[in-house]
């Protein structure tokens, strides 16, 4: 898979989570896409991908709202969140 539909896909997920970062590495798990960023991770199918290579407006913005609500954000993340007062 290309890098750059990985992050392709990224850009559009910021759309709808803007916490999702920048793209830092990838690795597929059979019919999956890890793919971790600089703010945490999302797990992608592999059919996603493909679309996105072949026929990106075929995933529609409903979908793509869908994948960037699970996106993980690291623990790291989580903490620099945290307010102690």
């Amino acid at each position: 898979m290309p890098l750059y539909i990985i992050e392709e896909l990224i850009i559009r997920l910021q759309a709808f989570n803007k916490g999702v970062g920048t793209f830092i590495s990838c690795i597929r798990l059979g019919e999956q896409m890890i793919i971790k960023t600089n703010r945490g991770m999302i797990t992608i199918p592999m059919v996603v991908l493909i679309t996105q290579l072949q026929r990106p407006p075929a995933i529609t913005n409903e979908e793509v709202a869908v994948l960037a609500r699970q996106f993980v954000r690291s623990a790291r993340q989580v903490n620099r969140n945290i307010v102690i007062g």
